[in-house]
Order: C-alpha cells, then structure tokens, then sequence
C-alpha cells in the first residue's frame, strides 16, 4: 500500500490506518488519527485514483464495502464522505477535499497536492525508536 502525502503536511498510512499532521502544534488539533477501516479504504482509493475526472459511485461501493462482505449504500457513502472531510479538515487540509461529480461519483480536491511521500521512511525509524 502506497503512503500519501497531502498538502505537504498530512501523511496517510494505509497499513496502519492512519492521518499525521507533522506541521500542527501539539496543543493545537490532532496530530495523529486513526481511522475507521471503511474510511482509511475509501481515501485510500481516492488517493490512488486522484488524477481520474472521478471514481464511480459503484465503483467505491464495490471496492469499500461489497469486496468485504460489508453491506454498501449511497448513504453509507456519503457519510464515510463526510467523514474524512470532517478529518481532513481537522488536519488543516481545508475543507472540502472531497468533491461529489455530477451523480456519477466522487473526487480528490486536485487543489490539495497529492504525491507520494518522501517522509515515509523517516516516520517508520521514528516510530520504532
């Protein structure tokens, strides 16, 4: 699984389902959050999928909640939607890095820089110390 940068300060690790925040102050928001399985794979499938027009609502049915025996719903959807825009915008990413396509699906904000992470190998040694 491939980690993610967003906005040059949000890192997202899908192995271990997790946000960090390495630019906030500690006494400011979360640095760090865990997120819920259905959530950390539905970003992690807008990430990957981020310089798409967009990803089909059937599609991210499928690949989130169908593929793991987990029964799916538009409305499910929108809530996980909501969700990590909830998240992300407590990790200072602004809001709205979720954007719903014309009822055929969803997208990443392009606006938010998404590349892969160059810091990955240092939060790993970090966190084994």
């Amino acid at each position: 699984m491939y980690k993610r940068q967003i906005n040059d300060k949000v890192l997202f690790i899908p192995k271990e389902r997790v946000l960090v925040n390495y630019a906030l102050k500690n006494n400011r928001k979360h640095n760090v959050i865990k997120l819920r399985k259905t959530v950390s794979r539905l970003l992690y499938l807008l990430l990957n999928n981020f310089e798409e027009d967009y990803v089909s609502a059937d599609y991210i049915l499928y690949e989130v909640w169908d593929s793991y025996g987990l029964s799916s719903s538009e409305q499910a959807l929108r809530r996980s939607i909501n969700r990590v825009n909830t998240i992300l915008r407590e990790m200072d990413v602004d809001e709205n890095a979720i954007l719903k396509v014309d009822r055929r699906g969803y997208k990443i904000n392009n606006d938010k820089k998404i590349f892969p992470c160059i810091l990955c190998e240092l939060y790993a040694k970090c966190k084994a110390l």
